[in-house]
């Protein structure tokens, strides 16, 4: 069955760099479909009260681990650490707490710790499909896509598609983060249009890049996430506070 976790995983990482709302629904099926063997095979499994679910927690986070360990540039190694949390947030986890048994959760939990030891510095957990359907958006960062369009950067510039997979992977991990990105979602475009009408604008959001969205891209590179969501967050409440007569 081990064997069989692991070529999920590898199929869930053909289409996760691409996790968006419209697909979503679609990619989950048809990985339901192909896998159904697993699936079912690990229903039956969690059922019988005297198997143990320590023999499968660590099979996917040890694989991963082998291949990040030939990854020779420590740039790549950090962007596929960022996708594999991906992977396994958004689309591997949540189909294991579907899997039709009592247990299943107690498997998800146990494959993320399994993770999150494998790579320290995470804290990933999984969602339930229904939660990744409902909390992750696909609108873009408002805010850091104002930024970087300022800065003569393009929509799939290094920095928004690492910010993006950030927002999609550990701030989905959990629902209070979840509930958080919602409420940005809630304020970021007057916040956005506020700072376009003033003339000083371009000035207005160089500032926001270097006091706020550079560290953030900083601290996701150096694995530092909590870190990096405290420093969003205080831009948030910062610009929120500053326009706080409309907002």
């Amino acid at each position: 069955m081990e064997e069989q976790l692991i070529a999920l995983y590898k199929d869930i990482r053909q289409i996760s760099d691409n996790l968006n709302l419209s697909t979503y629904p679609k990619d989950i099926g048809r990985l339901q479909k192909r896998h159904a063997d697993l699936f079912e095979s690990l229903r039956i499994y969690l059922d019988d009260p005297n198997t143990s679910i320590d023999t499968l927690s660590y099979c996917v986070a040890e694989y991963v681990s082998g291949e990040m360990e030939t990854i020779r540039s420590d740039r790549k190694k950090k962007m596929a650490r960022v996708d594999n949390n991906m992977a396994m947030v958004s689309y591997f986890l949540p189909l294991i707490r579907d899997v039709k048994s009592p247990r299943a959760d107690e498997l998800a939990q146990a494959m993320a710790d399994a993770w999150n030891q494998t790579f320290p510095g995470n804290k990933i957990s999984g969602m339930t499909i229904a939660e990744m359907k409902g909390g992750f958006r696909t609108s873009p960062c408002f805010i850091t896509t104002a930024v970087c369009e300022s800065l003569g950067k393009p929509d799939d510039c290094y920095e928004l598609t690492l910010l993006r997979r950030y927002r999609n992977t550990f701030m989905m991990c959990s629902e209070q983060k979840a509930a958080a990105v919602k409420e940005y979602y809630r304020i970021a475009p007057e916040i956005v249009e506020k700072i376009n009408g003033r003339a000083d604008a371009a000035e207005r959001y160089r500032s926001i890049w270097a006091q706020y969205l550079n560290p953030c891209i900083r601290l996701i590179e150096e694995n530092h996430l909590e870190d990096c969501a405290d420093v969003y967050a205080d831009m948030v409440n910062t610009l929120q506070k500053e326009f706080s007569d409309t907002l």
